[in-house]
């Protein structure tokens, strides 16, 4: 588990967080309980429970390897409808042509593609710490 504390910024006002695992959700709240700022739901991504342009920054890690092509499709328009319209979207992925569930790879060239259906454009592409083939990839919306 990525130590989640240590990416909180003092100069933000609130926290929102969303995963599909209600245990995981437990253990943040746990983890996090010192704060009272956080505000976390079990969800998949597919129809995020928050208003429009809500967010300036969604960040996302170790989920889309885990999510078929309708899935992931959902899940960026949904990042576009509550991402505000300066706002940015990071998230990792795991590069490379395997196709299995549960453990989906794509390359870059179908990940862009997605992202403009959702009106969204690729501004960065880091490299990935652990593995070279997990990327991470930061876009915005295209206006």
């Amino acid at each position: 588990m990525m130590p989640i504390k240590e990416g909180l910024k003092k100069s933000i006002v609130e926290y929102y967080g969303i995963d599909i695992s209600g245990r995981m959700i437990k253990e943040c709240k746990k983890r996090l309980s010192y704060r009272k700022d956080v505000n976390l739901k079990v969800n998949d991504g597919r129809s995020i429970p928050y208003k429009d342009g809500m967010f300036d920054y969604v960040y996302s890690v170790a989920v889309f390897q885990h999510t078929d092509d309708e899935g992931l499709d959902k899940y960026f328009s949904e990042v576009y409808r509550v991402l505000k319209d300066d706002g940015r979207f990071k998230f990792q992925l795991v590069i490379g042509d395997e196709k299995v569930a549960f453990s989906w790879q794509r390359n870059i060239v179908e990940i862009n593609e997605l992202l403009e259906k959702n009106k969204l454009v690729i501004v960065e592409i880091g490299n990935g710490i652990i593995f070279k083939n997990w990327v991470w990839i930061s876009a915005v919306k295209s206006l």
